[in-house]
């Protein structure tokens, strides 16, 4: 049976993003097992919050340099 429901590789679930986002803090800031948990916490629901937030709203926050180099 095949799976019509296959997201593009480029779309990626709160789950996913928050995972790597934990990924990524856990290599820089090595963590116990409850602050992984309270990370991986702020982690999804940063992501929930910025999942319906305006484009152009998240632009306001991103630096002038940043922007510059990827334009």
């Amino acid at each position: 049976m095949s799976n019509n429901n296959i997201l593009p590789t480029t779309q990626r679930s709160k789950l996913d993003v928050a995972l790597e986002l934990t990924q990524l803090y856990v290599e820089e800031y090595p963590t116990d097992a409850d602050e992984l948990e309270y990370k991986f916490s702020q982690f999804y629901a940063l992501v929930s919050v910025l999942e319906n937030t305006d484009n152009s709203s998240l632009r306001e926050l991103v630096p002038e340099e940043i922007l510059n180099k990827i334009r």
